[in-house]
């Protein structure tokens, strides 16, 4: 049975976004291990394998799903890479979202959560 106690995931994080152009994020995993000196260490999780799960929710419903803008690898890295063409679909809104990640053996870990909120660009390609 695994319990969890006074966190709802491992990070918590207001994920801002810019409609109409290219957001990035960049997250690291690491596990602090204990070693058999004594020492602890930060040691990236490999996320091979795994599968990503990221969603906008507004009232509950979903707003966009933005799973397929998810890369991992094996160094612990989580890059959000949503394109500038992807971000003009967004509307200006806020919301609560998070980030699940599902290992190969079928557990669920929710790396991050928060409220997000999509703004426009203030400068924008004049039409002649």
């Amino acid at each position: 049975m695994t319990a969890t106690l006074g966190r709802l995931g491992l990070l918590e994080a207001r994920l801002l976004l810019v409609a109409g152009v290219t957001n990035h994020v960049r997250l690291l995993w690491v596990r602090n291990i204990l070693r058999s000196d004594g020492s602890r260490a930060a040691v990236p999780v490999d996320l091979t394998g795994w599968n990503p799960r990221l969603q906008l929710r507004r009232d509950g419903k979903v707003l966009a799903d933005l799973s397929d803008c998810v890369a991992l690898d094996a160094q612990g890295h989580v890059d959000i890479h949503i394109t500038d063409e992807r971000s003009s679909t967004l509307s200006p809104y806020a919301g609560a979202w998070d980030l699940l990640l599902e290992s190969p053996q079928g557990e669920v870990t929710r790396l991050v959560y928060g409220e997000w909120v999509v703004v426009s660009a203030i400068s924008r390609k004049e039409l002649s």
